[in-house]
């Protein structure tokens, strides 16, 4: 049971991240003409991810859609960084699906070995074996799903299939965000390369981009943004 006085923060929060977004989406649809639908997939390439986006994104008050400017780049954290053998859960999916490892001999679980160790829980669980079991049945479902069918879009039509989040910098740049990282790790894996996305954020300016070449319907674009025009986020409007 969770108290009163917690359970009032979440409320207000909850409520305030409504009315923050409310606002917002307000003054965008009078300031913009090509707002994108939040719902909408678009298809990028694994290898097109430039960078991942650090912090915990529910942290903040934001929302699907947002539009903000500013510096992002301290939260940014370049690929090479992030898709490397040292990092434990991309080097622990590697050895789990191209060198067919138990769970339990990977690097991951060396780390959540290391957690049980210090009398915490590792996703719920104290005891490894448990926690193995349960990497085996969700995530080893999800990388023969991965295998077979690819990566589905979420929407009604996969009503399971909870959306991977990019957001988009001043250029266009992808920034992989808080969710899905199994996913795009067995990806990278199963050498899938193309992925269905939501964009949770785009940068002020890259929305003023998308406005100059929607607005005129991708011609007589002004030479400095015709490089964006194969964008997917440009491109899935206008084709």
């Amino acid at each position: 049971m969770i108290s009163y006085k917690l359970f009032k923060m979440r409320v207000n929060r909850i409520l305030s991240k409504y009315l923050v977004s409310k606002v917002k989406c307000f003054s965008y649809r009078r300031k913009y003409h090509h707002l994108a639908d939040v719902k909408k997939s678009i298809y990028i390439t694994t290898d097109s991810i430039q960078y991942w986006y650090r912090g915990n994104r529910f942290g903040e008050i934001t929302f699907p859609g947002e539009i903000r400017g500013g510096d992002w780049s301290r939260r940014m954290t370049p690929r090479e960084k992030i898709v490397k053998k040292e990092n434990p859960k991309f080097n622990g999916i590697l050895q789990r699906y191209r060198e067919g490892r138990r769970w339990i001999d990977t690097d991951l679980f060396k780390i959540y070995e290391r957690k049980l160790g210090r009398g915490k829980r590792a996703k719920g669980y104290h005891r490894l074996e448990d926690l193995e079991e349960h990497y085996k049945r969700i995530y080893d479902s999800v990388f023969e799903s991965l295998t077979r069918d690819g990566v589905l879009p979420s929407g009604n039509k996969n009503p399971g299939v909870a959306p991977i989040y990019v957001m988009l910098y001043k250029n266009g740049e992808i920034l992989y965000t808080v969710d899905g990282n199994h996913r795009l790790y067995m990806c990278i894996a199963a050498d899938i390369k193309e992925i269905p996305v939501r964009v949770w954020m785009r940068h002020k300016q890259w929305q003023e981009i998308r406005e100059h070449i929607l607005g005129r319907k991708g011609k007589n674009v002004d030479e400095e943004y015709r490089q964006f025009l194969d964008h997917p986020d440009i491109a899935s409007e206008l084709y």
